[in-house]
């Protein structure tokens, strides 16, 4: 079997699916790099991604599922400070990112080290989108060992990049290489595959693997039930739809790979090779730069509900990998 793990973008709500690995490492007594043969994330997906195919120096995984939980309760808060609400900071949310990325880039490059793309214990993937070029591009750990010298980036780099996410953290700028080719403006990858399934099975069909070998766990980041009231958005402009634009392109796009998924994979007994774990998120949870305390502990709650409500589900998909 060819084993993939997908994980989607959700800022701070990646400590849910951080949750449900945390539980399938427990489960399975084994690393989660062990378990699967493809890992793809974007935005924090890639974090998580990133996380478990990092090396330590002993050629082992650097951290555990467990330990990505702990990520995103102890640091979280340093990559979405809490800013309190005037009508200055209001006026300038307008016109500028809502985030400094220099806290995020010193804290990724604690994290991560100076690791880089082609060094991961597993085959990686992780999208952004080049607005320079106007067209995606995919952190590629095979394209990294086939071609160093331009794809071969250091994988804070290649975070920070699949994270961008539009409004709140500027860009990341890879700039050109040492014969001045190479250049380009990245965002965030969840503004065109934010659940990136699918690319994680295009990768593996062009890997030439059989689709009734492939397998895939795909873990969400929650999504929202709360209905726009037509009151509410009548007569938006570009103001008014800047932050909820982006939930409903993500959340779009993530049930759309689910539908397209459910009907290239069997996830149905007894051939089951595809498992969607994610849920609606209670109308209480904050926005997904919300890294209080508060709001984390209402997030580890979600994911040991979808763990408690996908218990069989778990265990068959650890009978599989």
């Amino acid at each position: 079997m060819f084993r993939i793990l997908s994980i989607d973008g959700g800022g701070i709500h990646g400590v849910i699916p951080a949750v449900v690995l945390e539980e399938i490492e427990s489960r399975a007594g084994r690393p989660i790099s062990d378990l699967f043969d493809l890992f793809v994330g974007t935005s924090t997906g890639g974090i998580l991604a990133t996380g478990l195919v990092l090396p330590a120096a002993d050629g082992e995984p650097r951290y555990t599922a467990s330990q990505l939980v702990d990520f995103y309760t102890t640091r979280g808060h340093e990559i979405f400070p809490s800013l309190r609400p005037s009508w200055f900071s209001s006026i300038v949310s307008l016109v500028s990112e809502r985030f400094s990325e220099k806290p995020y880039e010193r804290i990724l490059r604690e994290y991560l080290g100076d690791a880089r793309l082609s060094e991961t214990l597993k085959p990686l993937i992780m999208p952004s989108y080049d607005i320079k070029a106007g067209s995606p591009y995919f952190f590629k750990t095979r394209r990294a060992i086939e071609n160093p010298a331009h794809r071969d980036h250091a994988l804070w780099e290649a975070v920070r990049a699949t994270s961008a996410a539009p409004t709140y953290f500027e860009p990341k700028s890879l700039q050109p290489d040492a014969q001045g080719s190479f250049s380009k403006l990245l965002i965030d990858g969840g503004v065109f595959v934010n659940n990136p399934t699918m690319c994680a099975y295009a990768e593996a069909l062009d890997l030439e693997h059989s689709p009734d070998e492939i397998i895939i766990a795909s873990l969400g980041t929650g999504h929202s039930d709360e209905e726009l009231k037509k009151p509410r958005w009548r007569n938006w402009g570009q103001a008014y739809w800047a932050r909820p634009i982006s939930e409903v392109m993500m959340d779009g796009s993530a049930d759309a790979v689910h539908y397209q998924l459910k009907r290239v994979v069997p996830d149905t007994s007894p051939d089951k090779r595809y498992f969607r774990f994610d849920t609606y998120l209670p109308q209480d949870i904050g926005e997904f730069t919300d890294a209080s305390a508060a709001n984390l502990e209402k997030l580890i709650a979600v994911g040991r509900q979808i763990v408690t409500s996908n218990s069989s589900q778990i265990d068959l998909l650890i009978s599989k990998l």
